[in-house]
């Protein structure tokens, strides 16, 4: 073999490595992060609120009723502590459009509740959104529940399920919570209220919020694990 040809094959060779290296690489930063990483902001819009929410591969065909937004705006008008004082009506409204609203759920047993006799105003809260049939909820569900259990006392966990009573029905979500729940696990059924209040059609979808009750982070799509620690100890330090 001639210099030239040894030279030509030598350089296709680290071509192939290279390519072959890039492949596996983005393979696994793909694995190890989000599908996507954004700023969760309330919906606060006046504008047409029943449209058919369009979805991915793993999104629940879900209509946002009118239903779900009158509850969502009657919630949002109201203050988390009845007990303000004249004097701080207005500061407390000018903080409505950013709080979480007091909104009505019901957990997984059939009690009824609201948002904030779940949470605790002063304490972080993770909201995530699954479906019992979306694989990524599935995988992700395992590292949820032991930051649940790890940060039990420092960040309440809630779990709200896409619930459209075809695709995802009673039946499917009781089984999905046996296998991955545990007794500590909060659950609620939810029509609608999250995809609506923070603009989101993917599944899985995670909220964080503050010890204020204000949206400060979010993912769209699996949170690896180690992300997700991240996410919680940033959370505390604020």
């Amino acid at each position: 073999m001639d210099k030239n040809k040894k030279n030509s094959l030598i350089i296709v060779l680290i071509i192939i490595v290279v390519f072959v290296g890039a492949y596996f690489g983005y393979g696994q930063l793909s694995k190890n992060s989000p599908d996507t990483a954004y700023k969760p902001t309330l919906n606060t819009e006046e504008s047409e609120l029943t449209n058919n929410v369009s979805t991915n591969s793993v999104a629940a065909q879900t209509e946002v009723s009118e239903d779900v937004v009158e509850t969502v705006k009657t919630s949002d008008a109201q203050s988390i502590n009845d007990d303000t004082s004249n004097s701080e009506a207005d500061d407390t409204e000018a903080e409505a459009s950013t709080v979480m609203p007091d909104i009505p759920l019901t957990l997984l047993n059939g009690e009824e509740t609201t948002f904030w006799q779940l949470a605790e105003l002063g304490k972080p809260v993770v909201i995530n959104l699954f479906a019992s049939w979306c694989p990524p909820c599935q995988q992700e569900m395992p590292d949820f529940i032991e930051a649940s259990e790890e940060y039990k006392d420092e960040v309440t966990f809630i779990f709200f399920d896409s619930f459209d009573g075809e695709r995802e029905t009673m039946d499917a979500v009781n089984a999905f919570a046996q296998e991955y729940f545990n007794d500590d696990t909060i659950c609620v059924i939810d029509p609608g209220y999250i995809s609506y209040l923070f603009k989101t059609n993917s599944l899985p979808t995670t909220i964080l919020l503050n010890r204020k009750g204000e949206p400060v982070n979010g993912y769209q799509g699996m949170v690896p694990k180690e992300t997700l620690k991240n996410a919680i100890e940033q959370l505390l330090a604020e």
